[in-house]
């Protein structure tokens, strides 16, 4: 087990197109970290950077103590798992496994022993003597992230590895590699644009967006506390509403849409010390309830998508011409005390949970809790 740091990290590529910008991040010994942000958001660059495969532009990377910034890939000792697995195909199974060990020479006997050990860890032990043509998408990615095992790394480096896979397979394959990492205790980089899977696999979450670093802390903590309206408008399905809204003067209250919505004491006193009127007032749609009756924010239903146990309402609120829409998951039984207004347009009231609801800034965008 080894800790990864990266102290102010960026990548410039052809001299203009900044990929990575100033990136300070720690990820622990044996700690799962991902990587979470949408497409060309840089994760997959820092991943990289730590493999050896780019070169900082400015910064460095350290193993435990060790500088690696300048240590070729082939000396850095990680294990890589890409996207489309990058398997030989003229390669049979075993072979694919033991190549890592191989090239560096070492003796059959233990290649055999390792190869043999993975396999069995993964159960692909009974598939040593196939081609990669043979097996399943499931099997292959197996087979990949064997490669990247048999060879003892430092650090395990996952790029997107299940985004090819079928979603019950993603599942299935999702939790075996949860294990795998705590059974291993392997300090882990794992990159990835779904938030279900950042959720479900990571020790902390790591936020990128443009390159840079948005918010970093365990999945709760960020889903729940999202540092900026980029954090709660990219994590969860679906993402934290977020509505303009006016604080009142004196009570806990914040009027938004024609409607109101409570806040918490202590965030309403933080609103009044930072001199705060107007704010971007964010909440989840599972910790929000749908009433027929104000207090609320006033509301026709827009759609209503069954999700198995629980029910997605979308609601159109404020008036025609600057209307948006708002989510809310709710589950059967309560959805069935409002299948009649859930059934047709019929004005309904949202009404957030206050114990969860996040007052944001509306220039800088940062929540109020983190300033």
């Amino acid at each position: 087990m080894v800790e990864v740091r990266l102290e102010g990290v960026s990548k410039v590529f052809d001299g203009r197109v900044a990929a990575v910008r100033d990136i300070d991040l720690t990820i622990e010994s044996g700690e799962f970290m991902v990587l979470l942000g949408p497409s060309g958001s840089g994760k997959t660059t820092i991943l990289y950077m730590v493999a050896g495969l780019y070169k900082p532009s400015s910064g460095r990377i350290y193993f435990d103590d060790e500088d690696v910034t300048d240590v070729p890939p082939m000396k850095r000792n990680v294990g890589l798992v890409f996207q489309n697995y990058a398997l030989y195909p003229h390669m049979k199974v075993y072979d694919n496994i033991a190549f890592p060990l191989k090239i560096r020479r070492v003796p059959e006997d233990i290649v055999r022993e390792k190869v043999k050990e993975v396999a069995s860890m993964l159960r692909i032990d009974h598939l040593l003597d196939r081609y990669p043509w043979q097996l399943s998408g499931g099997q292959q990615q197996r087979v990949a992230i064997a490669r990247a095992l048999v060879k003892e790394p430092r650090v395990l480096l996952l790029d997107e590895p299940l985004s090819n896979l079928d979603a019950l397979l993603r599942l299935h394959v999702r939790s075996e590699l949860k294990k795998l990492q705590k059974q291993l205790g392997l300090t882990t980089i794992h990159v990835t644009h779904d938030q279900g899977e950042a959720m479900a696999l990571a020790d902390r979450i790591a936020v990128i967006n443009e390159g840079k670093l948005q918010q970093i802390g365990p999945p709760r903590k960020v889903f729940d506390s999202p540092y900026n309206t980029f954090v709660a408008g990219f994590l969860g399905t679906p993402p934290m509403n977020l509505l303009e809204g006016t604080l009142d003067r004196e009570e806990p209250v914040a009027y938004v849409k024609g409607g109101e919505v409570e806040v918490s004491e202590d965030l309403f006193v933080k609103a009044k010390k930072l001199g705060v009127e107007e704010a971007i007032v964010g909440f989840r749609p599972e910790y929000t309830r749908i009433t027929l009756d104000p207090p609320g924010i006033p509301g026709r239903i827009y759609t209503v998508e069954p999700m198995g146990k629980e029910i997605l309402v979308v609601i159109e609120v404020g008036e025609e011409g600057e209307s948006e829409l708002v989510r809310v998951v709710t589950d059967y039984t309560a959805g069935s005390k409002l299948q009649k207004a859930l059934s047709s347009e019929s004005l309904v009231y949202i009404r957030p949970i206050k114990e969860y609801v996040r007052l944001f800034h509306p220039e800088s965008k940062i929540s109020l809790e983190y300033l």
